[in-house]
């Protein structure tokens, strides 16, 4: 995962844009639960791209994110357990798409605030009949299994979906885009983002980094390997090290550096000529 998240690999890229519509008044939103890093965001209704704010320059940006409306920029911050909030206080409510999702092993814990304080409640399952809990919570900090369902969970606050889990997930982590204005319509928003790597389970998963370049795994595993069990033989550490740097320049100028033959000129220049771990940097 350090491999894949640390650059912006044009293969990481997920490959349709999303939407989500802008509620009046309502400033935060939950994107894709596979987003890592942000490609753009596109407003349709105004034609417009927003424009990313750091954290650091929140007070130079001029934002007044109390008073100010339909300004088209964000930050990114904070991480949410749940796709939507609860509009307000609510009991919530869970059902399963299975009917032998029905035992006190699979009950649903909910963490969330509660009358002003943090609380939790489990919630046991049956099967395809909702069950009620019987707190009633304003924001939800977390949703876990206590073991594998054999159908989809849907956690709801009345009408209001909050949250839905395959048969193998016990949670799920959303980024959270906070809007630096309030939203006076129901505007469109398109975007694209480099997603998360794929979590490999199995012996015979496959990588997301593209043939023929997965042998550069097998060098970071190597010198992973030989840090680890203290045999730091100086001529293999090295030899493995030459192998993974020309490896990884070579990932980099097929998926980083721009191929075709009308592309913008641009190119890649490591800064340390292949000898240590400098930087490498890319000039346009």
């Amino acid at each position: 995962k350090r491999r894949l998240t640390a650059k912006l690999y044009s293969f990481m890229l997920w490959d349709t844009p999303e939407t989500f519509t802008l509620t009046q008044s309502d400033q935060l939103y939950a994107l894709h639960p596979e987003f890592h890093r942000p490609y753009y965001f596109f407003n349709r209704t105004k034609k417009q791209y927003w424009r990313e704010v750091g954290s650091r320059q929140l007070g130079p940006s001029g934002a007044r994110w109390n008073t100010d409306t339909d300004r088209q920029q964000y930050t990114l911050w904070g991480r949410t357990a749940v796709q939507t909030q609860p509009a307000a206080a609510s009991i919530i409510t869970i059902v399963s798409s299975a009917v032998g999702d029905n035992t006190a092993s699979k009950a649903i814990t909910i963490r969330g605030v509660a009358n002003g304080a943090v609380t939790t409640e489990a919630i046991t399952p049956n099967g395809t009949s909702a069950v009620t809990g019987t707190t009633s919570f304003s924001k939800i900090l977390g949703v876990t299994k206590g073991a594998p369902w054999a159908g989809t969970l849907t956690v709801s606050a009345g009408a209001t979906t909050l949250l839905t889990l395959g048969p193998g997930e016990y949670g799920r982590s959303y980024q959270q885009l906070f809007l630096l204005g309030s939203p006076s319509t129901a505007d469109t928003i398109e975007y694209r983002f480099y997603r998360l790597p794929k979590p490999l389970v199995n012996d015979y998963d496959t990588t997301d980094i593209p043939p023929p370049h997965e042998q550069i795994l097998v060098w970071d595993a190597l010198l992973l390997l030989a840090a680890y069990d203290g045999r730091l033989d100086a001529a293999r550490v090295r030899e493995w090290k030459e192998w993974q740097q020309m490896a990884d320049m070579a990932l980099d100028h097929a998926y980083v550096e721009l191929q075709g033959l009308e592309a913008e000129p641009q190119f890649i220049r490591d800064t340390d000529d292949g000898q240590s771990d400098g930087p490498t940097i890319w000039v346009a």
